[in-house]
């Protein structure tokens, strides 16, 4: 009951338990061959169960530091905009002209998405440090 579990995330339910600080073991389980009808396992579902496996991983790595996700995005993109707009510098100090190259806008571009790559993981970082106040716990045993 205490676990989030929505969509398709059933399929990740030890990972989900095991993070919430539960104890997960397997179980044998005997099944049965289908009798009748077919498999509805399609491409479909494999997409749909990557993505789900994409949302458990971002939730159990990054879900207390979102920054860091927004971070090894934006920080690359932002150095690769200076490192354009450094080489076109170096161009106009040399007299080559920059004004009318795509190359100038493309470092702009990249320089202001990364920015708000970084931005973004800021306002989640202040976003899930105000979660983080009311997060619940579960109590496994009681000292007295």
């Amino acid at each position: 009951k205490s676990l989030s579990v929505y969509g398709e995330l059933h399929r990740f339910l030890p990972v989900l338990s095991h993070q919430q600080g539960f104890r997960v073991t397997e179980m044998a389980v005997k099944h049965h061959p289908r009798q009748f009808g077919k498999s509805k396992f399609g491409m479909w579902r494999f997409f749909s169960g990557f993505f789900d496996l994409m949302t458990v991983m971002f939730l159990t790595h990054f879900k207390a530091r979102p920054l860091h996700v927004f971070g090894m995005i934006g920080a690359p993109i932002f150095l690769l905009g200076n490192l354009i707009e450094a080489y076109l510098t170096v161009g106009w100090f040399m007299g080559v002209g920059i004004r009318n190259r795509p190359l100038f806008f493309l470092g702009i571009l990249l320089i202001i998405v990364g920015i708000q790559f970084i931005g973004t993981g800021l306002v989640a970082e202040m976003i899930s440090a105000g979660f983080s106040e009311n997060m619940r716990y579960s109590v496994r045993e009681r000292i007295e």
